[in-house]
């Protein structure tokens, strides 16, 4: 793949040839076609399409979420979804007799070496809000007060999500959220939480983790 700063093509877009031209962030990308093999998949090469096919599905929704909670501090070179599925293959999906088994409390929304939550829970504390709490550990490693929460809510099945990308500060221990959905929402929603900081001008995300179904 090659970027081009200052095209001189002036602005293009297509196919050509074996050759993919796009515009992304304000520069010209040219990509080329994997050549065709005339070979049959093996049973290795099927499995992992249909594992990709599996965590993509679940992580699309998640796209803003993911360009931010593993975001790079150059933001054009992010592409925060296809590092959150490299994870996802790694440590959310097991194969189990041949297919492919995505594991929720598995998938992470962030990685990073920012110290993480200290006994997080969650609880229903109305018919519509949610309330997070946690241990403020400032005190631990290179914690600051000041690092802030990322919570994402998310049930697969209708595609619904709720997230806060600057919650509450580590120092507060709390957090609450109003859901917009009415009706029965407990134990349908995947919580996931972690903690961010910009430390001089980038920046530094705490390794994420699910509470499971809430």
């Amino acid at each position: 793949m090659a970027i081009i700063e200052k095209s001189i093509f002036g602005k293009i877009s297509g196919k050509l040839g074996n050759m993919l031209v796009y515009e992304r962030k304000g520069k010209t990308v040219i990509k080329s076609f994997p050549a065709k093999s005339s070979r049959p998949p093996s049973a290795k090469q099927l499995y992992h399409r249909a594992a990709f096919k599996v965590g993509q599905k679940f992580l699309t929704p998640l796209r803003a979420e993911l360009e931010f909670g593993f975001a790079k501090s150059n933001p054009v070179q992010s592409q925060g979804i296809s590092r959150a599925l490299s994870v996802v293959l790694k440590t959310a999906i097991l194969n189990e007799e041949g297919r492919p088994v995505l594991y929720p409390e598995k998938v992470k929304i962030s990685e990073g070496d920012l110290l993480g939550l200290e006994s997080p829970t969650a609880e229903w504390v109305d018919g519509n809000l949610l309330q997070v709490s946690w241990f403020p550990n400032a005190f631990l490693g290179h914690a600051k007060e000041a690092d802030r929460l990322v919570l994402v809510a998310y049930d697969p099945e209708t595609g619904r999500k709720l997230s806060v990308l600057k919650g509450n500060y580590r120092k507060s221990g709390l957090q609450q959220i109003h859901f917009p959905w009415s009706g029965d929402l407990q134990g349908r929603f995947y919580i996931y939480l972690s903690f961010f900081a910009e430390v001089s001008g980038r920046m530094e995300f705490s390794n994420s983790l699910c509470l499971g179904r809430v």
